[in-house]
């Protein structure tokens, strides 16, 4: 018995690949499956199938029960747009060369990992909450050692209508700075934090 080859099981027994047909299934027969018994079974099943997916769709959509939220809608783009910045890593040390560069050089962070040590040092400030956050490398690196890297971090965060002491940003600031330090060994060299809104204690 021959076996199949894994590059031939879409094709017909007419040796048409079924993707043709399934391409030109909203359009009349061509001249081959107007006598093609393979490419008419196969039309037919196709055809069957996109009825069947358009109405499940159909009813997926009439049932509230399937219906997301603007809130749930929110949070799903948000978790998509922090696995899409998740993709872009921070190097743990400058590679400078040397005989070490090689494995200094797969020493990396994810911009999301450090963007979450942010957001949970901000979570401690109980009148502070923490909207956006973006890490980038920074090229200021005046002072800096040179296998030190350095980040700017861009901080948007809604203030309690309590906080009256403008300290309060400071000692946030002081907090990102030696937590990013302390958990990844990064330099956070400039943490700039804008007050986007204010909201109720």
């Amino acid at each position: 018995m021959a076996l199949t080859d894994s590059t031939t099981t879409t094709r017909l027994g007419c040796g048409r690949d079924i993707d043709e047909v399934w391409a030109n299934a909203g359009n009349p027969p061509d001249a081959h499956e107007r006598t093609c018994p393979d490419c008419q079974a196969a039309r037919a099943s196709l055809t069957e199938l996109d009825a069947a997916t358009r109405d499940l769709r159909s009813r997926d959509q009439a049932d509230p029960e399937l219906h997301l939220s603007a809130d749930l809608v929110s949070k799903i783009s948000s978790i998509a747009r922090a696995e899409v910045r998740r993709g872009r890593r921070i190097p743990l040390r400058n590679v400078t060369g040397g005989h070490d560069s090689a494995v200094e050089a797969d020493l990396t962070v994810s911009e999301q990992a450090i963007a979450s040590i942010i957001r949970d040092t901000c979570d401690q400030f109980a009148d502070i909450e923490a909207r956006r956050c973006r890490v980038e490398i920074s090229d200021h690196r005046a002072g800096l050692d040179p296998e030190t890297v350095a980040i700017r971090a861009r901080l948007r965060i809604s203030v309690a209508a309590s906080t009256a002491s403008p300290g309060r940003i400071d000692e946030l600031r002081e907090q990102v700075i030696a937590a990013v330090h302390d958990r990844v060994g990064v330099t956070a060299q400039v943490v700039d934090i804008d007050v986007e809104d204010v909201h109720d204690a």
